[in-house]
């Protein structure tokens, strides 16, 4: 919607996950604010899975191992910002 993903600055997107597709243990460099539009996303922080269904909003916060993904059954679409690019950075499990 404004700015890209991937080319830095600040950016409104709409990103889609396939239903089933997992993302590994990683951390993002600031807060990530999240609305779910359709499917149900998940999240794996300190061991707690919590699921969001379309309409649901959620704040990954900076910094915070987790895992994430989309669950089986339906695609997810999500609306995401930041001030600043998108970034997924990998780490070892457990961190």
């Amino acid at each position: 919607m404004r700015g890209d993903l991937a080319d830095g600055g600040s950016y409104e997107a709409f990103v889609s996950f396939p239903a089933g597709k997992d993302n590994p243990m990683h951390v993002h460099s600031q807060d990530l604010p999240t609305v779910v539009l359709k499917g149900t996303f998940y999240a794996k922080i300190d061991g707690k899975h919590v699921r969001y269904p379309a309409g649901s909003y959620y704040r990954l916060p900076a910094d915070k191992p987790h895992l994430s993904g989309c669950e089986k059954g339906a695609d997810c679409l999500l609306f995401q910002y930041q001030e600043d690019r998108f970034d997924l950075v990998p780490t070892k499990t457990g961190q």
